[in-house]
């Protein structure tokens, strides 16, 4: 393999050629991003592939869980076959306004066989300041399963983890004040001298004088009261679509059915002998 690699690295990086890609598409503007969220919570009606009785915390859970809704019971009551306990992950975007719906991840915390045909009770989502920004519930959609038995198990993907398109609400807006900046830092998703130095020169082309200055490989900085705009959303929507020549990275892509390699996005090869 490693020597294919090398044989065809030129044509990987012949086909990579210069190509013309707007600033929205390579840089990010710091300050601006998602932010991570997660959340513990039960999945309940499953067909008895959830939780042992020895998963404590999921008894315990379940417990807790019915004495909210004033049902009192002891934990070793509890039989929890058809409950799984579980961890849920999401992301809240920039800007996200109250009533907006995340996608969310759902994975099982204990040893429950699979979460199919399970449904999520109301979950709240944190941030990492510990503040509820989303709350998540809904039936989970797997993208494996799980079938057979007395040896003949047949397992495909992941059973254990599932996905509620649109199971969560926001229910916190995330707090960011554009008019605080006094700079626009843009940050380039792969590092590049020659990337930062275009993107500097393009700024200082469109807003007539030297409003942004390339800091190194990653980062270019626009300072705003220069730029003479009157909101920083402008100024921001005005640099992301101006365009650079970009070199994009050479890629070397074999998928793994056909063992076809392909170099750089562009160029299709045969599979050869020395995959094999």
């Amino acid at each position: 393999l490693v020597a294919a690699m090398t044989l065809l690295a030129p044509v990987a990086l012949a086909s990579n050629t210069d190509h013309q890609v707007m600033l929205r598409d390579i840089a990010d503007v710091q300050g601006v991003r998602d932010n991570q969220l997660v959340g513990y919570g039960l999945v309940v009606g499953l067909n008895g592939t959830g939780d042992r009785q020895q998963t404590f915390f999921t008894v315990q859970t379940l417990a807790n869980a019915m004495k909210r809704m004033g049902v009192q019971i002891s934990p070793s009551q509890v039989v929890v076959k058809n409950v799984a306990a579980v961890f849920i992950t999401s992301s809240l975007p920039a800007f996200a306004r109250n009533g907006e719906k995340l996608d969310i991840t759902v994975s099982s915390a204990g040893d429950a066989k699979s979460l199919e045909g399970g449904v999520l009770l109301m979950t709240s989502l944190r941030g990492p300041d510990g503040q509820v920004y989303a709350e998540a519930q809904g039936p989970l959609t797997l993208g494996g399963y799980s079938a057979g038995g007395l040896g003949t198990t047949k397992s495909v993907n992941h059973p254990t983890v599932g996905r509620i398109v649109e199971g969560a609400i926001v229910e916190r807006e995330t707090q960011v004040d554009l008019s605080q900046f006094h700079t626009v830092s843009l940050i380039l998703r792969n590092p590049d001298f020659i990337a930062t130095r275009d993107m500097a020169d393009v700024i200082n082309h469109e807003f007539h004088g030297d409003v942004a200055t390339q800091l190194d490989n990653r980062m270019v900085q626009v300072d705003v009261a220069s730029a003479g705009v009157k909101s920083v959303p402008l100024l921001i929507s005005r640099i992301q679509a101006l365009s650079i020549n970009f070199h994009a990275p050479a890629k070397v892509i074999i998928n793994e059915r056909t063992g076809t390699i392909v170099m750089g996005g562009n160029v299709t090869l045969s599979p050869v002998s020395v995959l094999h």
